[in-house]
């Protein structure tokens, strides 16, 4: 299946520095995104430093084995990689990041996550969460403890409950069977804060990926911008399969506006 992919990346209207990074290799059919934090610059350099080694792991990988341990492996390397260098540099002795990240292998793709960025998938104009937020207030959520209208606003929500850079860390993972023009967004809390709706995220599947995440983390920061913003999009199949699901799509769409009117 032909891969296609595009990001973007904003510091927002009130942080002085961008503490997220993105990753888009397609040879690898590698996708990611970090959002780094710490303090002094900290955070920036545990999101570039998860992402280098999340990288040079997945390309050193025995081409046979099992994706998703492919990628597991590689995020708790990462995770490794931020705490030895936390250890070595007292001023950066909090930075941890967040890592969610999509490796595709035709005709599945893996997911690996830890943290609070998102990951979601756009097929037929249907939009799924394929992460869930490792933070306080979700595992309370999940727990039973509070219902999820109580979670938003709560001072916990972005208190993280699993970080990359604490040596050893619990990933999320998952396989996908993949269907030619299914998209993919991989985003920061700083995007999703302002964009998780539905309306918002299906639009990927309608311009190239890189129009997509530029367009998209534009709308975020303009309606918020309290915190940097990231967004990569992925696209998947050939082009010609993209085209007709993109055709269908919209004549479906029209369809139902019409029949609202």
């Amino acid at each position: 299946m032909d891969i296609e992919a595009g990001g973007k990346t904003d510091v927002g209207k009130v942080r002085d520095s961008n503490e997220d990074s993105l990753l888009i290799d397609v040879d690898l059919g590698l996708f990611a995104v970090a959002d780094g934090m710490g303090g002094h610059a900290a955070g920036e350099v545990a999101s570039s430093l998860a992402l280098e080694v999340l990288r040079e792991h997945v390309a050193k990988a025995e081409p046979e084995a099992a994706v998703t341990d492919t990628l597991r492996q590689a995020i708790v390397a990462a995770s490794h990689a931020v705490a030895a260098e936390a250890a070595e540099d007292p001023s950066k002795g909090r930075m941890g990041t967040t890592l969610t990240a999509l490796l595709v292998r035709a005709p599945q793709a893996a997911v690996g996550h830890v943290g609070d960025s998102r990951l979601y998938q756009v097929r037929w104009g249907h939009v799924a969460k394929l992460t869930d937020d490792h933070t306080a207030v979700a595992e309370i959520v999940r727990a039973g403890g509070l219902k999820e209208e109580e979670a938003k606003g709560h001072p916990w929500a972005h208190v993280l409950s699993r970080v990359v850079g604490k040596g050893d860390v619990e990933v999320q993972t998952a396989l996908i069977d993949l269907q030619p023009g299914d998209r993919f967004l991989i985003c920061s809390d700083g995007f999703s804060d302002s964009l998780a709706d539905p309306q918002w995220i299906t639009g990927i599947a309608e311009k190239s990926p890189t129009e997509s995440a530029a367009e998209l983390v534009s709308r975020a920061v303009g309606l918020d911008g309290q915190d940097n913003a990231t967004a990569v999009v992925v696209a998947v199949g050939s082009q010609s399969a993209r085209r007709d699901r993109k055709s269908l799509w919209g004549r479906l769409r029209d369809s139902v506006r019409k029949s609202q009117s």
